[in-house]
């Protein structure tokens, strides 16, 4: 399995949030991670979409790699402390990784919501 089922979030404090994610597998790999929000708008006042809301989700707010995973051992632990976007709902926020070879092939992809 190439993201741990240990990886985890930890609860938001102070406008920050811990994300642990660990990785290994088999081939040469890199891990990448994301914060991200739903439930965002945009209010269109132009073109061809002028008067338009448009509603988005899973809008990545935080990038987090390329990590690289060696093809053997003990894989990689990522382990950061990420700023929240201000004026952020937490219920709307949520963290995905994922696992991709040098093919470009993802070998393994999760995704957890924040804890409020």
């Amino acid at each position: 399995m190439p993201v741990s089922s240990d990886s985890g979030l930890f609860k938001p404090s102070d406008g920050k949030v811990r994300v642990e994610v660990k990785a290994k597998s088999k081939r040469i790999s890199s891990l990448f991670v994301a914060l991200y929000e739903n439930r965002l708008q945009t209010h269109v006042k132009a073109g061809e979409n002028g008067g338009v809301t448009l509603r988005h989700d899973y809008v990545a707010r935080e990038w987090l790699g390329p990590v690289s995973v060696p093809p053997a051992g003990e894989g990689v632990a990522l382990v950061r402390t990420i700023a929240l976007p201000e004026h952020a709902s937490l219920k709307n926020l949520g963290v995905a990784a994922f696992v991709q070879d040098e093919r470009g092939e993802v070998l393994q992809a999760l995704s957890l919501p924040l804890c409020e």
